[in-house]
């Protein structure tokens, strides 16, 4: 079994002095911060590198219901090439706009289902909830929908 204190060590020929963070210095005014800010982000894209080349997301709507004051809809986007993710969408009807949140679904079985109220026990429909009081939710599948397991892939 693996410890977690192997986890969290750094390699012996890690050099921590190679990137060395900025002191957080943050200043009295929104410039002063909006310049700490970019050192910041510098320095952590030049320790972590940058992010891959995005691919188009290519969205479908897969399946869209009313319930009563949300529209559940099931959708599915790239993340990248050659691979998608299905997720739940709920909306509030009406005017917006709204406050959104991602919500994360439990590792079983029922994987996405359970927050949009598709099965489970009531209390897991969090998704659901949410999107009754009022906000947006949205979870994308993290596990394979025939076992329950995490993929690899």
């Amino acid at each position: 079994m693996l410890e977690s204190r192997a986890l969290s060590t750094p390699p012996a020929d890690y050099d921590i002095a190679s990137h060395p963070l900025p002191p957080l210095q943050i200043g009295p005014s929104l410039s002063d911060w909006q310049s700490q800010r970019a050192a910041l982000w510098q320095t952590w894209t030049d320790y972590l590198g940058h992010d891959p080349e995005a691919a188009p997301l290519e969205p479908e709507l897969l399946s869209a219901e009313t319930i009563g004051p949300v529209t559940r809809s099931l959708v599915s986007y790239q993340v990248e090439e050659g691979c998608r993710v299905e997720a739940y969408l709920i909306t509030p009807r009406g005017e917006g706009p709204f406050p959104g949140i991602v919500v994360y679904h439990p590792t079983t079985h029922d994987t996405i289902h359970e927050p949009a109220g598709l099965a489970g026990p009531p209390e897991r429909h969090f998704g659901l909830t949410l999107a009754r009081r009022g906000y947006v939710t949205v979870w994308p599948q993290a596990v394979e929908p025939d076992n329950g397991e995490y993929s690899n892939e």
